[in-house]
């Protein structure tokens, strides 16, 4: 009675691009590279010189202090900062609260960190995590401009070569996009983030054998891959690999066993399956992941339905419609609900309220046909019938109950 809703992912995946990792320089540290202020107070006297050496020793110390923290808190933040007393000028402590404030979602305060990092030290990871930002931002030219900065001095640098291939996507222009992304595979061809990059470029341009293969290539490259497996399992159901995505699906599951979108989708391809004990527990852990989801548990609804459990499937949905009393689909289901339960009535308003909001539901035409069918009302079942058939002419089961209904 129609299909499961899993939504549509987003694709690209742009985190590494964006904040890149925290630095710390204090391994070969020499505080007179790190700290430019130290050379002027070495030809002013040694002992100044001593000083500013300790103090820029003990910058290093605390930023080195603040990436083995790393966990974006105020007292990392506060590593930072501190060193950037004893050491106004080392980049790497503006790059690193760059980093934490990123973390955060003060992107503003973050891009100044980075902006405060080229000043003092012009490094190509710099500009990166400047360009990601302003991606984020929606400020592409800007984007742009610091991704060409870094190429125009080194042509084969991968990290640059992919954000501006993320540009180019952007703005939909996915020859350029896969061009970015084809060198930057001629230069590290086991880079994941490349290989993960042209599965989606070729997804979107409806190359999807070879989307499939570029997704199975990073989970071989990287097997904690969360994105590939996800949606390699997501193509895979689309065209028809039903077992495949359930082992792919799984794969994501295990790697991260909280995630709802995860849940929802093996929901998705275990009703396909036939196996709805094995959709109903996946949808059960998709509510309990993200309860707000409406859609999922719609999907549980669905699920119950096809386990002759229609009143827990009331139940369900009317936690949906308490939310949303004008949620089409949940009217829909609804309706389906109450047929198999022979509410005919509460039936007949449900599909037609669901109509109401969304004219094109061919599940809830059909379903209003055989409602009709079985309280013989014979003309008005072959109306919907043929609504249903036009308005999807996939949907199978309506094409089936327009032929039985033409051989009466």
């Amino acid at each position: 009675m129609g299909d499961l809703f899993q939504g549509n992912p987003s694709l690209w995946q742009a985190n590494q691009l964006i904040l890149g990792n925290y630095r710390d320089m204090t391994k070969s540290f020499h505080p007179f590279f790190l700290c430019f202020p130290c050379l002027l107070f070495l030809v002013l006297s040694s002992q100044g010189a001593f000083a500013v050496e300790h103090d820029c020793v003990k910058a290093s110390r605390l930023v080195r202090e603040g990436v083995a923290l790393g966990d974006g808190s105020e007292q990392e933040e506060k590593f930072y900062r501190t060193a950037l007393l004893y050491c106004p000028t080392m980049a790497e402590a503006h790059h690193n609260i760059g980093i934490v404030l990123s973390k955060r979602g003060d992107s503003d305060g973050a891009l100044r960190a980075f902006e405060d990092a080229v000043k003092f030290k012009d490094d190509p990871e710099f500009r990166i995590a400047i360009a990601g930002l302003q991606f984020q931002k929606g400020q592409l030219e800007e984007a742009q401009k610091q991704y060409d900065l870094v190429l125009a001095s080194n042509p084969q640098h991968v990290g640059a070569l992919l954000g501006l291939s993320v540009v180019h996507e952007k703005r939909n222009n996915l020859d350029k996009a896969m061009e970015l992304v084809h060198t930057a595979l001629s230069i590290a061809p086991s880079d994941v983030t490349a290989r993960f990059n042209m599965a989606v470029i070729y997804e979107k341009k409806q190359m999807y054998d070879e989307a499939l293969a570029e997704y199975e290539r990073v989970t071989e490259l990287d097997p904690s891959h969360f994105d590939s497996w996800f949606y390699l399992g997501i193509l895979q159901q689309k065209r028809g690999q039903f077992g495949k995505a359930e082992k792919a699906l799984g794969s994501a599951a295990q790697i991260r066993p909280e995630s709802a979108r995860v849940h929802k989708a093996l929901g998705v391809i275990r009703e396909k399956l036939g196996d709805f004990d094995g959709a109903e527990q996946a949808l059960e852990r998709a509510v309990a992941a993200d309860p707000d989801d409406t859609s999922s548990r719609i999907n549980l609804a669905v699920v119950l339905i096809r386990k002759k459990s229609e009143s827990r499937a009331v139940d369900v949905l009317s936690l949906v419609l308490q939310k949303n009393p004008n949620d089409a689909r949940a009217l829909s289901v609804l309706g389906w609900a109450q047929l198999q339960l022979g509410e005919y009535d509460q039936s007949e308003k449900s599909l037609r309220r669901a109509l109401e909001l969304d004219k094109l539901n061919a599940t809830a035409h059909n379903n209003l046909g055989v409602l009709y069918q079985r309280t013989g009302r014979e003309k008005e079942a072959e109306e919907e019938f043929k609504a249903a058939a036009r308005q999807d002419p996939s949907l199978s089961v309506a094409q089936e109950n327009m032929k039985r209904f033409a051989t009466q």
